[in-house]
């Protein structure tokens, strides 16, 4: 890749229900990232009629805002995405991040086709070789091992790890410019619609929680929700929250779900107990200040998103950790 010249960045964002999600602030930092590396330039892309704050929110990282609204379309899916992008920039961008969601899985790859570029999919580093290549790390089998990706390409199309990147906060920077356009793209061929319906089940107590205790299959059996729940019971304002693999088994309810398929959220602490932190359970917690995970494998995925590691058996720890708190 040539860095003589000024490369432009486009970051696909994304929001639901007048609510920048977590992910587009760590798709703005990998960005910014990039930019130290290299002469860059960061456009972040909204698709669709979002709230003020959510632009204002981008700006205030200092990075420039392009809102966009596709005429005629009320639900926003991979191929009118796609469409919508290729039409709106005169210049195509050098490089588009997208966060590895379903969303980003969905346009990033035809898009990649699209425009000649490589499709490099669950980044989680980036950093620059001494002749001024960038290199794009992704974790492979279950996040033991690290693939370092030189694109071939003058173009790059990137999904990243949801968790990898710290969530760009609002900074000193000057505010970044606010481009609103509305465009026409016409319908091609057949393609699914994707909406969201709510859940019949509205009862969880997530939203008014600052600590969250997940129990992911390393607590080995259905009988030890007890010890989690005990566990979570010795922080205020805290709740019990699961991965899908105890959703799908019948352990918990549905509503207690974190991830792509269930929820995402975002409290003070989140205490992952025996996940092993596969992308779509990430997905749905990395937006958490604070995060402790405790599991057996010192090779656990979720440690490299955690700030406090704990290497034990949960049962163990837990069971250690309320006879202390008892003495």
């Amino acid at each position: 890749m040539n860095h003589s010249v000024t490369k432009n960045i486009l970051v696909i964002t994304e929001f639901r229900d007048k609510v920048l999600l977590p992910i587009s602030l760590e798709l703005i930092a990998c960005a910014h990232q990039i930019e130290k590396l290299t002469s860059s330039h960061t456009t972040a892309l909204v698709l669709g009629r979002p709230d003020e704050s959510i632009l204002q929110k981008i700006s205030q990282t200092g990075t420039d805002v392009l809102a966009l609204h596709i005429d005629g379309w009320r639900h926003i899916d991979a191929l009118s995405a796609r469409k919508a992008i290729t039409c709106a920039l005169s210049h195509s961008p050098d490089i588009v991040i997208a966060g590895n969601t379903p969303l980003g899985i969905e346009i990033i790859p035809g898009l990649s086709i699209e425009m000649n570029a490589s499709c490099i999919s669950g980044v989680c580093d980036v950093n620059i070789t001494p002749d001024e290549k960038l290199v794009f790390n992704r974790n492979i089998w279950g996040g033991k091992l690290t693939a370092s990706v030189i694109s071939n390409q003058d173009k790059v199309m990137l999904t990243v790890q949801p968790g990898s990147f710290h969530r760009i906060p609002e900074c000193g920077k000057p505010l970044g410019h606010i481009r609103r356009e509305n465009i026409s793209v016409e319908k091609v061929g057949s393609f699914l619609k994707s909406r969201a319906f709510p859940s019949k089940e509205t009862e969880s107590s997530f939203d008014d929680a600052d600590v969250i205790v997940a129990a992911g299959r390393g607590i080995q059996a259905p009988e030890n929700l007890k010890k989690i729940e005990a566990f979570s019971k010795r922080f205020n304002r805290s709740a019990v929250a699961g991965s899908r693999p105890l959703i799908d088994a019948g352990w918990l309810p549905y509503r207690c779900q974190v991830g792509i398929t269930g929820k995402t959220v975002s409290p003070n602490l989140y205490i992952a107990c025996g996940i092993s932190g596969s992308s779509q359970h990430v997905y749905g917690m990395a937006g958490s200040d604070f995060i402790v995970s405790i599991n057996s494998d010192p090779n656990a995925a979720i440690f490299q998103i955690s700030d406090v590691c704990i290497v034990s058996d949960v049962i163990a720890f837990i069971d250690t950790f309320i006879h202390l708190e008892e003495a």
